[in-house]
């Protein structure tokens, strides 16, 4: 389990890395694809979606990896990366 100065040297930068896919939005294609990230994920924070979008701008659905397999009789293939948001929303 990390230590809690790891945590918040991890929560520090995944905020920074938000902060700067974000500042790249003036690009109108870019834009669009914000927004369309956005619309896809309404019922989260702001922040969850900036975080989502920077992590991964084309996700179509966001989980815990229970969800996904409770909810979605979905599996998770060994290997893969979550995309970390702020607070799970459920």
């Amino acid at each position: 389990m990390p230590s809690k100065v790891e945590t918040e040297k991890w929560k520090r930068q995944l905020v920074e890395n938000a902060e700067k896919e974000i500042l790249k939005l003036t690009d109108s294609e870019k834009f669009k694809s914000y927004l369309d990230t956005v619309a896809k994920f309404h019922r989260y924070s702001q922040r969850n979606i900036d975080l989502i979008y920077s992590q991964n701008p084309s996700a179509s659905q966001v989980a815990g990896f229970k969800k996904w397999q409770n909810d979605f009789k979905r599996s998770v293939n060994k290997g893969e990366k979550g995309i970390r948001i702020a607070a799970p929303y459920y």
